[in-house]
């Protein structure tokens, strides 16, 4: 075992403790993980696709983002580490929010991640929902995609993760999706959130937030304010 996953299972076991692990120390230790030069080419590849990751790549990252970029460092954040509802806790202002995480085209990124593991290179987006993603999808690595295409294919499987969680188990809970928006310019994340209120006004989340998954920009609050939470 390598100095890096040491470091996450320390990490997890610190997220996953009863009293769970202060915001700021959690973002820190994250971030010292991943601190240029603390990692060999072979760590890299692996934190890509080993399952033994997942947790950190598609739940614990996003949340550290959202938090950093609202600029919530106080507090405390408790992973569950299986397949439980919430995936998370937040403690603070005198309360336990849930919080669940899900990945908009979950199901490209990991054929991307292990195109780029396998190629050396690979497309940043193709691109194709999940439903209709196959695995022996050929991943041109200069695929050509219009704005529009990228914006309906974001905009849909935003759309369809939410869709996903309309029970009532996640009622006023804080849900954060994570989707490839660097894919469509900037000036379009608007109207994809007008787009997507429709939908999250129907949700029982509390708070709705789409987050760029290559930590871009600023979060797009779909339902509820940054405020309140």
């Amino acid at each position: 075992m390598g100095k890096f996953e040491v470091k996450l299972n320390k990490l997890r076991a610190m997220l996953t403790s009863d009293v769970g692990l202060e915001i700021e120390v959690a973002a820190r230790l994250f971030s010292k993980a991943f601190a240029l030069g603390c990692r060999s080419e072979a760590e890299i590849a692996e934190y890509r696709t080993a399952t033994k990751f997942k947790v950190f790549r598609d739940e614990v990252s996003p949340t550290l983002f959202l938090l950093d970029r609202m600029k919530i460092g106080s507090g405390k954040l408790k992973f569950a580490f299986d397949s439980s509802v919430p995936d998370a806790f937040l403690n603070r202002k005198g309360r336990n929010l849930g919080i669940e995480v899900t990945q908009a085209l979950g199901t490209e990124e990991a054929a991307i991640l292990r195109t780029l593991n396998t190629e050396g290179s690979s497309p940043g987006f193709v691109g194709k929902s999940d439903s209709s993603f196959k695995d022996h999808f050929p991943m041109k690595k200069r695929d050509m995609y219009s704005t529009a295409e990228a914006f309906c294919a974001v905009k849909q499987s935003i759309s369809v993760r939410i869709d996903a969680k309309m029970s009532e188990k996640f009622r006023g809970m804080l849900l954060i999706v994570s989707a490839p928006l660097n894919a469509i310019p900037s000036q379009e994340w608007e109207p994809l959130k007008s787009d997507l209120l429709c939908v999250s006004k129907k949700s029982p989340f509390g708070w709705i937030v789409v987050v760029d998954r290559a930590k871009n920009g600023k979060p797009i609050f779909l339902k509820g304010e940054h405020a309140t939470i």
